[in-house]
């Protein structure tokens, strides 16, 4: 398992890029309810209050799908 911050940070990209990516895939109900799981993080910005952030777990396959559509320059 491991996460979209992860995947993220792993690939040099923007996390909003990466959310945008997955959510974009268009893959079946059966395979984002299998291998993608949105879940809400709550971090601290940047005056030191917290905000809720959206981010995904995702199974290998998860991680297979999203990294395949990664091409042209970092974001």
């Amino acid at each position: 398992m491991t996460d979209t911050k992860t995947l993220s940070e792993t690939f040099n990209k923007k996390h909003k890029n990466v959310i945008r990516k997955l959510e974009s895939l268009g893959c079946s109900e059966e395979f984002g309810r299998l291998n993608l799981k949105s879940v809400e993080i709550i971090e601290k910005n940047a005056i030191g209050g917290n905000v809720r952030k959206k981010h995904y777990r995702m199974t290998r396959d998860g991680f297979s799908l999203v990294v395949m559509g990664f091409t042209g320059k970092r974001q």
